[in-house]
């Protein structure tokens, strides 16, 4: 099984790759030379994802797999009332976002069952 770094989003910059990020880097360090998993700049400003690391189906997929969690993050913050949260506290806030995760899970099973109605 390929492996990646679980980077995030705006770090395909050159010194991102010099420096690494200490807990993430860190915990993957055993892992043989990781390529990253960040999105590749297509813009015209110079990004450090070039052709090497683009290339590999295995990247395809993970971009796939960052649409889809995005999606379901945005969803969240929007409608699932997590974009300025009222509730105060670790356990609170934690409820809020089961239970927001739990309607986008109703949400998107009646999609689903819709679609192949």
């Amino acid at each position: 099984m390929a492996f990646t770094h679980p980077h995030d989003r705006g770090t395909g910059c050159s010194p991102f790759f010099l420096c690494g990020h200490p807990r993430i880097c860190i915990w993957w360090s055993c892992l043989p030379n990781p390529p990253p998993h960040v999105a590749q700049h297509a813009t015209n400003r110079a990004s450090a994802i070039d052709g090497r690391t683009t290339r590999y189906p295995g990247y395809t997929v993970s971009q796939q797999k960052r649409k889809r969690v995005e999606e379901i993050f945005g969803w969240v913050k929007t409608v699932g009332l997590l974009r300025k949260v009222k509730l105060r506290g670790v356990r609170r806030v934690g409820w809020l976002f089961t239970f927001a995760a739990a309607a986008y899970n109703l949400v998107r099973i009646r999609n689903l069952v819709a679609r192949t109605s």
